[in-house]
């Protein structure tokens, strides 16, 4: 082997140098490229680790795991993992380690104690290949997601709260999306409606309102909702999935996603059918308070009239044959102005300002009776079916208007029909309870009678049904009816503390039921009247500015036998009795006179003479009733329009009776 020259020497010199210098170089870089990492991984917001695949100790930490774990970095370098993360989470990590191995990498989340806790931790593992593909370590990259899960918690939490509230709430709620379709309901909602949730979701809202409701939604409020992205306080008829419908009134929202679009809305429904209800009973007896006031104010003058008319054909009648054809038309009159005082007596009732004489009486009774006559009074086309049951109890009431309650129906119904039909009346008791009688809170839950009236006739539309008892309301044509009998039969009803309901619709037939609460008290036994007209000869002090009245009564009570001094003011009866107080056994006076009332006159009489026995008449009064005459003295309070019998008999009475007094005294 020769020696290498000088030359090869220097080369070889040469070549070393410049290895060392590379490897310098290397080691340069290498140091940076370790410092690079390390100030990367250190300021990294993840929790850093590299383990070792075979013996799953720690190879490399970053300053934010030491810091996790508070525990300097050379104290975790060549710890096991079960050493530093502890053993439960150890046994939950492991399962993933495994799969590591396979060369996957693996993402999990748990709980893990930390300096600062219980955090948790999403946990990466990736997996370390070498040149041949082999698994030599796993890259462990952690970040701290609590306030995630919080967030995510706490999202969780307000939509459950959200969701029970939605579906709890005492009121209606539900949203609907831009095709108008629902995409959620309450559960108040689906009570309210009588829907379950899978029948309604999906389907448009206008299915479930009124067809006038549903064009007004559509055609104006939808339309500007989705405008104007909200609504307030707007008034929907919702149909009930058995038909009832419900006054609903509706507020709501809409909800508008990032770029501004209206996805859906919500909205708040409540219901004020009930609300509604009374509303229009209120109104109902602000109509009734009206026409009874009106009445009230026609009566007093009719009711003298047909004084007057009923007096004069009772002494006409006394001065004609028996067989005069005269007697017979006067007949016709009486009858006439009989139907007249009973219209009156209507109209008082209706207005429920006509003093009762209510009774204990066997409806059925009653019933039976007045069926027997609407047999006479209706086509035979109509057939008419009844379901009476004797067994229904007894009410309080003045029969004339019970009979009248059922002429009144049963006429409607007749109407309705137009001749031919069926018409059924059924009387039986009912019990109401307290879910019965929401609408009227003034009725007390208990047994009633119920009187049902229908008909087969075409039915009415629910605005029918809401006017049907308005008075003056018709459905019949000029000259066929006044629209007074169903407000007649509505004012009665009241008066006994009764209720009366409708069930119609246009092609089904209608049914009236009346309900009128039972009583324990036993039925008034009516006895057959006594035609004959008590006579007398005492004297009696006559008062009523009417002239005509006034010399109708004169007659009267002058062919009866008795002695009779007629005025036609009270100033001027006042001043008679002051001058000669004992000679009078008995005064009557017209209660409505100018300057001194009836009432008025009454007192200063009785303050002149306590004895003097006083009949105070009236055709209509809002001041003075029964119990009121009764309480300044008076004996009797009579209201017109008075016949002979009703007249002559409360004068008899009442003079029968001051001799029993006046002989008991003397005696």
């Amino acid at each position: 082997m020769t020696n290498p020259t000088y030359e090869e020497l220097a080369q070889k010199v040469k070549e070393l140098q410049a290895e060392v210098a590379r490897h310098e170089m290397f080691e340069e870089a290498l140091g940076k490229s370790e410092h690079q990492l390390r100030l990367l991984t250190d300021n990294s917001p993840a929790f850093i680790s590299y383990v070792g695949i075979d013996d799953l100790r720690y190879k490399f930490v970053n300053k934010k795991f030491a810091e996790a774990f508070n525990t300097p970095r050379e104290k975790i370098i060549g710890k096991h993992i079960k050493d530093i993360i502890g053993d439960s989470n150890f046994a939950f990590a492991f399962k993933h380690i495994e799969q590591v191995k396979s060369g996957i990498e693996v993402s999990y989340e748990n709980v893990f104690h930390l300096a600062q806790g219980k955090r948790w931790i999403q946990v990466n593992y990736v997996p370390d290949l070498d040149i041949q593909g082999k698994v030599v370590g796993i890259v462990v990259l952690s970040y701290d997601i609590t306030e995630r899960k919080q967030a995510e918690e706490n999202l969780k939490e307000s939509e459950r709260r959200y969701r029970h509230l939605y579906t709890n709430t005492p009121v209606m709620l539900h949203s609907i999306d831009r095709d108008k379709r629902l995409v959620e309901v309450s559960d108040t909602w689906l009570e309210k409606l009588g829907y379950q949730k899978e029948e309604v979701i999906g389907r448009k809202l206008l299915d479930f309102l009124t067809e006038e409701s549903a064009r007004y939604a559509s055609e104006e409020v939808l339309p500007e909702f989705f405008t104007k992205g909200y609504c307030k306080d707007i008034n929907y008829q919702f149909v009930k999935k058995n038909g009832e419908v419900l006054d609903i009134l509706l507020s709501a929202m809409t909800e508008r996603n990032e770029e501004g679009e209206i996805i859906r809305s919500l909205a708040v429904l409540l219901d004020i059918t009930e609300k509604r209800q009374l509303e229009n009973q209120l109104r109902q007896a602000q109509k009734m308070e009206a026409i009874g006031t009106l009445a009230g104010g026609i009566a007093h003058d009719f009711n003298n009239l047909l004084t007057v008319i009923i007096g004069n054909t009772g002494l006409a009648l006394d001065d004609l044959p028996e067989n005069s054809q005269a007697k017979t038309s006067l007949d016709s009159v009486l009858i006439a102005a009989d139907r007249a005082k009973d219209l009156v007596g209507q109209i008082l009732a209706f207005g429920r300002k006509a003093g009762q004489a209510p009774q204990p009486i066997q409806p059925h009774v009653i019933i039976k009776e007045a069926a027997k006559l609407l047999r006479s009074t209706i086509p035979s086309s109509i057939e008419i079916r009844q379901k009476i049951d004797p067994e229904s109890g007894t009410i309080i009431a003045d029969p004339t208007q019970i009979h009248q309650v059922l002429m009144n129906l049963s006429t409607n119904a007749v109407h309705a029909m137009q001749e031919k039909g069926v018409l059924e009346i059924r009387l039986k008791q009912t019990k109401l309870d307290s879910d019965d009688l929401t609408h009227r809170p003034d009725m007390v839950p208990g047994p009633y009678v119920r009187l049902s009236v229908s008909d087969t006739g075409t039915g009415m539309d629910q605005e029918t049904v809401n006017r049907i008892f308005d008075p003056f309301f018709t459905t019949k044509g000029v000259g066929e009816g006044t629209g007074m009998g169903l407000s007649v039969v509505y004012g009665i009803v009241m008066t006994y503390h009764g209720m009366i309901t409708v069930d119609s619709k246009p092609g089904k037939r209608t049914t009236f039921h009346v309900y009128f609460p039972i009583t324990g008290a036993e039925e008034s036994q009516l006895e057959e009247p006594d035609k004959t007209l008590p006579t007398g000869n005492e004297r009696i002090l006559l008062i009523d500015d009417e002239e005509v009245l006034a010399r109708m009564w004169d007659r009267s009570l002058k062919r009866l036998g008795y002695q009779v001094t007629t005025k036609t003011s009270s100033i001027g009866a006042l001043k008679i009795f002051s001058s000669q107080p004992d000679e009078f056994d008995l005064v009557i006076t017209d209660q409505t006179m100018p300057g001194i009332t009836g009432a008025e006159l009454a007192q200063e009489l009785l303050k002149i003479r306590a004895d003097i026995p006083i009949i105070l008449c009236t055709g209509y009064s809002s001041k003075i009733t029964s119990e009121k005459a009764s309480e300044l003295g008076i004996r009797e309070f009579m209201m017109k329009p008075l016949d002979r019998m009703q007249l002559s008999k409360a004068i008899r009475v009442i003079l029968n009776e001051r001799k029993k007094d006046s002989s008991r005294l003397s005696a």
